[in-house]
């Protein structure tokens, strides 16, 4: 199932080939579903991939710098994010 998904998402053109759709009209339901489950799982980790991690050190830090923010305020909105987020924060 993976190497028809493979060969969708590499043709960009046409995201989906004459042969490719014949045989996904040939899929019984258990088929199907797993080559769904395959092109969503590589759509979505190329969309990982394509976004980069924010580094929580540095939210802090920019943060710390807008002017109001004391000590307690920073703390109480680092809490909150960690809350939301999970992770640790320093």
């Amino acid at each position: 199932m993976s190497n028809i998904a493979k060969k969708l998402a590499q043709d960009r053109k046409n995201i989906l080939r004459r042969e490719d759709y014949r045989k996904v009209k040939k899929m019984d339901r258990t088929q199907f579903e797993g080559f769904c489950k395959t092109l969503y799982m590589e759509g979505y980790q190329d969309g990982r991939k394509s976004v980069p991690g924010i580094d929580i050190s540095q939210v802090k830090e920019a943060i710390a710098e807008t002017k109001g923010i004391g000590a307690n305020r920073l703390q109480a909105i680092m809490d909150s994010i960690e809350k939301k987020f999970g992770g640790d924060h320093e």
